[in-house]
Order: C-alpha cells, then sequence, then structure tokens
C-alpha cells in the first residue's frame, strides 16, 4: 500500500474515532446532568405526594379524635421510622411543635419566617439543605394541615435525598455501559469500513 494511501487510512480512522467518542462523552455528560435534575425534581414530587397522604391522615386525626395529640405523636413516630423519612413533625398555628419524632422537640417554639409561613399561613414550602445530624442533603416538606376548615398547622417532613443520589448513580453506570458498548461497535464498524473505503 502506498504511504499516502497509508496516511489517509489513518487519518481518517482517527477522525471517526474521535468524532464517535466525542459524540458519545457529550451524549453521556448531558444524560448525566439532566437526568440528575430530572431525578431531583421527581425525588420532589414523590416526597411531596407521601407528605399529602400523611397529612390526610393527620387531619382525619384532628377531625375524629378528642384527644389527638398522642395520636399525632404515634403518626410522626411511624412516619420517622421509615428510611425514607429523616424526620416528621407536627406544627401548630402557634409554630409550636405539638408532635415531633425527636421527642426532646416537642413544645419547641420556631421563629423562622418558613416555618411561620407554613405552618401559620397555610402556605406548601418546600426546601433541600444539608442535614448537620443526620450528614446528609434532605429535603423538607411542609404542609398545611386545616381541622374543621380552619389552618390548624402544619406537617413538616424531611426526606433524605440518599436514596435519588443511589438510583442516579445506578442510571448514570448503566448508560456508561451502554456508551461503552456502543463505542466498540462504532470502532468495529469503522475498521471493517475504511479498507473498503479505501481500495482503488
Amino acid at each position: 500500500m502506498k504511504p499516502r494511501i497509508k496516511n489517509i487510512r489513518i487519518q481518517i480512522l482517527v477522525g471517526m474515532m474521535s468524532l464517535i467518542v466525542l459524540i458519545i462523552a457529550a451524549n453521556l455528560l448531558g444524560f448525566a446532568l439532566f437526568s440528575r435534575h430530572k431525578l431531583r425534581q421527581m425525588a420532589l414530587e414523590r416526597a411531596i405526594n407521601q407528605v399529602t397522604a400523611t397529612v390526610r391522615y393527620a387531619e382525619y386525626i384532628l377531625q375524629n379524635t378528642p384527644d389527638y395529640l398522642p395520636e399525632l405523636q404515634k403518626l410522626v413516630d411511624k412516619e420517622a421510622a421509615q428510611d425514607s423519612v429523616a424526620y416528621a413533625v407536627i406544627i401548630d398555628k402557634n409554630i409550636t411543635a405539638v408532635a415531633h419524632s425527636d421527642h426532646i422537640k416537642l413544645g419547641k417554639v420556631y421563629h423562622d419566617d418558613y416555618t411561620i409561613e407554613g405552618a401559620s399561613k397555610g402556605v406548601v414550602k418546600t426546601s433541600r439543605f444539608y442535614a448537620d445530624v443526620q450528614k446528609y442533603w434532605t429535603y423538607d416538606i411542609m404542609y398545611p394541615l386545616y381541622k374543621d376548615g380552619v389552618i390548624f398547622g402544619a406537617l413538616d417532613i424531611g426526606v433524605p435525598e440518599q436514596g435519588i443520589q443511589e438510583i442516579s448513580l445506578h442510571v448514570i453506570k448503566v448508560q456508561i455501559t451502554i456508551g461503552i458498548a456502543v463505542l466498540v461497535i462504532g470502532l468495529a464498524f469503522i475498521l471493517w469500513l475504511t479498507p473498503l473505503l479505501l481500495q482503488p
């Protein structure tokens, strides 16, 4: 084979391989960023749905149980016992914890605007923060509670993000495996096709 044809063949091979690697790398990076954002949104939506279901049960207790405080405490203890819940609190419209999964914090009065808006004004509140005690990122969802059609307070639940991160990493690993498989197949196809293209 003439040196010039050999050089052209090498250039075509390197160019096509570089193009395939670049396309796959861009695809993986884009997918990783998109899936991380999308999974966070899904996590927040799932957490809100979970809190909404618990709120309905708490409102049932408020409506139908004369001595509702012990029952509300049982409810938050049950919620916090789940792996998918970091903590659970019921705060009345006086911004006081009337039920808390951390029993030491029962009766705690909150002074921050976030809690005041959620518990006394019936505003649905969400935030993401780093829980120093638990040592992981957490979604906080505060959802209003009503008794006899009047605002009673709010249910505040913390949902750990670590479960979502595990799902995200699994999805990214699957995508990387697929990307590598596509790269190998693409390179094999180029190696097979190049000699055919360069035949006289």
